[in-house]
């Protein structure tokens, strides 16, 4: 607004200047000759004509300038988003296969009057694994981070699970219970990061 009328402002004052010229320096008071007239035209067209084109180039130059500067933020901005959404499809997506191959991992299979875990088990520990490997930073996670931590404790408490039952052992109830508290705290915390 500063700047506009900055602009309002030279534009009045060159104006003044140039009538107050022509009238000091020619008459002093309004002419009825058409001639006279027609000289203060050419004499004004011919002044204020280059210094209104100097400025209407400025503005022209400026509003460009302006208006790219804009476009170059809204692009940015456009960018940043796709970015952030492409990041947050792929958290979902690596969430979800960490979700169902947890939630598989306890589904008990009835084979030859047998109840077996195992191989959804190792499904699980194996992606476990790779997500403790190269996942990690796609969540913004560190080797210390709390959620980190609890995903290694799943691990290890899936794989004593996947031992016990390798061995023909009873599963304790509380390791069952200790597994999916983990596994609920874990996946409610990468949801938490997904959602940002």
């Amino acid at each position: 607004m500063l700047k506009r009328n900055r602009i309002y402002l030279i534009m009045a004052t060159i104006f003044v200047i140039v009538v107050g010229l022509y009238l000091c320096k020619f008459h002093f008071g309004l002419s009825d000759s058409h001639s006279n007239w027609s000289e203060f035209g050419d004499y004004f067209n011919g002044l204020l004509s280059p210094i209104l084109t100097a400025i209407n180039i400025y503005v022209f130059i400026r509003l460009t300038k302006v208006i790219d500067e804009n476009d170059d933020k809204r692009q940015q901005r456009a960018e940043e988003h796709e970015k952030s959404m492409k990041l947050m499809q792929f958290r979902k997506s690596e969430l979800d296969s960490l979700s169902n191959l947890l939630q598989q991992s306890m589904l008990i299979k009835v084979e030859n009057n047998r109840y077996t875990m195992v191989e959804p088990m190792m499904l699980a520990l194996t992606y476990i694994e790779t997500f403790l490997q190269t996942k990690l930073e796609l969540f913004g996670l560190t080797e210390t981070s709390a959620t980190t931590l609890k995903i290694q404790e799943l691990h290890k408490c899936l794989n004593d699970i996947s031992q016990l039952m390798l061995n023909n052992i009873k599963v304790d109830k509380q390791i069952v219970l200790k597994f999916l508290n983990l596994k609920n705290e874990i996946i409610l915390s990468l949801q938490k990061i997904t959602l940002g």
